[in-house]
């Protein structure tokens, strides 16, 4: 995954965490690779993300 996108972290349980525009945004997904699934659990600001 770090391959293709420099600006990822895995955090644990199909968890990863994407920093988006010179890390002012994140998006945050649950990624279930054998399923081909991605579930997207937020999108928005690092101040946004921090109240949840």
């Amino acid at each position: 995954m770090k391959l293709r996108f420099n600006s990822v972290d895995y955090v644990g349980n199909d968890r990863y965490v994407f920093n988006i525009r010179g890390n002012n945004y994140r998006l945050f997904a649950m990624i279930f690779f054998n399923k081909r699934t991605v579930f997207v659990r937020f999108i928005g600001t690092h101040a946004e993300y921090d109240k949840n």
